[in-house]
């Protein structure tokens, strides 16, 4: 018989027994994939198209074809909206504290993103090969994030909060301004500014077709490794 791929699945059943859901799990090559959880596991539920941890209100899995996210969930998992073609908007309410690792990636047409008050950390490339993208908002809360948009070649403006005690952003590179350190970068021509004397581990996973590197900052080994775009560098005097 012939073997099935992720392609021909339209629907999972999981048994009450389930106590184990791997981020990934429902990720098939559509984009509206029905999930069912036995009415008497304990350990997850659906509501409003969306897999639920009831031991962490986190939303492990997304397959509505639109942005929702249930009144009693307080995190998005790793993965949880990745490949949602669908999307177009994502504004997250203030009661989400933390964004999963690729929470969004290859949601290839989602354009402007908010990100509520309230948020505290957002993941590696939760907006990964977002290749729509033009906008993206971050408050004062988030304290903690890493390289988030590699594969996003359409930015126009990323904003963080002036009131952020941590980031700020200065051209195309997202700074952290306590460790006076390269967190993040954006864009095609990427300009990190004087001064910066360190990178944050990945802050150079970048789609970047030009970099300027300063004098001041630390020359590291496979410091380009994830700069596959790129094609002229220039170093400070």
């Amino acid at each position: 018989s012939m073997r099935a791929t992720a392609s021909d699945i339209d629907k999972f059943v999981i048994s009450k027994n389930v106590k184990d859901i791997q981020p990934g799990s429902f990720v098939t090559y559509k984009n509206h994939v029905e999930v069912r959880i036995d009415k008497n596991n304990p350990f997850y539920y659906v509501k409003d198209q969306s897999v639920i941890d009831s031991r962490t209100n986190e939303l492990v899995h997304s397959f509505a074809k639109w942005f929702r996210i249930p009144s009693e969930v307080t995190s998005i998992g790793e993965g949880a909206f990745s490949f949602n073609t669908n999307l177009r908007t994502v504004i997250i309410p203030s009661r989400i504290k933390s964004i999963g690792e690729g929470a969004f990636q290859y949601c290839s047409n989602l354009k402007f993103v908010a990100i509520g008050k309230g948020v505290e950390s957002i993941g590696l490339g939760a907006f990964f090969e977002c290749d729509s993208l033009e906008t993206c908002s971050i408050p004062s809360s988030v304290v903690q994030l890493s390289s988030l948009f590699y594969g996003c070649d359409k930015i126009v403006e990323i904003k963080i909060d002036k009131d952020n005690p941590r980031y700020y952003v200065d051209g195309n590179c997202i700074i952290d301004k306590t460790q006076n350190q390269l967190a993040a970068t954006f864009g095609k021509d990427v300009v990190i500014p004087d001064g910066v004397e360190s990178m944050a581990p990945m802050s150079l996973m970048s789609t970047a077709r030009s970099l300027y590197i300063p004098a001041s900052l630390k020359l590291e080994n496979s410091m380009f490794r994830y700069c596959d775009k790129l094609n002229s560098l220039t170093f400070g005097e």
